[in-house]
């Protein structure tokens, strides 16, 4: 495949591949990936499943200043380990240090079809031996005053990041399996 770069700064590339299709090459992480965890637990009262999502601010998707919309717990790769980062950003944003052996890969998605990006999608069970601690994430600005919350599936269904929708519907399916 062809492929020249038409920007370069160092969070991403604009590319043309094979002289015709333009998308973007997201340069800050390793090999373009990216992770999403989908952590779940049982609900004592109706015995249906609840979810671990985030309240936090987001100008890219119109978010007013000082407001924090509900969106996945999510992360880029600084390194090949998508598990490890996938792990990290469990404890980060979610407050859950769980083995990483609880983990269970769902594959991947793509953003957008203009996008080169790969999100890998994760889902985790938490029981009631699983303590969550605070939530401190990265550090990063996007990350302060941002906090978990658990909720129903109809939130998941009704949150703006179109992969959370999509790891749900892969979890349902490994269900029936």
């Amino acid at each position: 495949m062809m492929k020249e770069v038409l920007f370069r700064n160092r969070w991403l590339n604009v590319v043309r591949l094979n002289d015709w299709y333009i998308c973007t090459d997201e340069v800050r992480t390793n090999n373009n990936d990216f992770v999403c965890v989908l952590p779940w637990r049982w609900t004592g009262n109706t015995g249906e499943r609840e979810f671990l999502l985030r309240h936090e601010h987001n100008p890219a998707h119109g978010d007013p200043e000082g407001e924090q919309g509900l969106s996945c717990i999510t992360g880029q790769c600084e390194t090949g380990d998508v598990l490890h980062h996938a792990h990290e950003e469990l404890k980060e944003e979610g407050g859950y240090s769980i083995d990483s052996n609880c983990f269970v890969e769902l594959g991947f998605c793509r953003p957008l079809k203009s996008s080169m990006a790969k999100i890998w999608l994760y889902e985790v069970h938490v029981t009631s031996i699983d303590k969550q601690h605070k939530a401190s994430g990265d550090g990063t600005m996007g990350e302060e005053g941002a906090y978990p919350v658990w909720v129903s599936r109809e939130a998941v269904v009704s949150c703006k990041d179109p992969y959370i929708q999509t790891a749900l519907i892969r979890l349902e399916e490994n269900d029936k399996l």
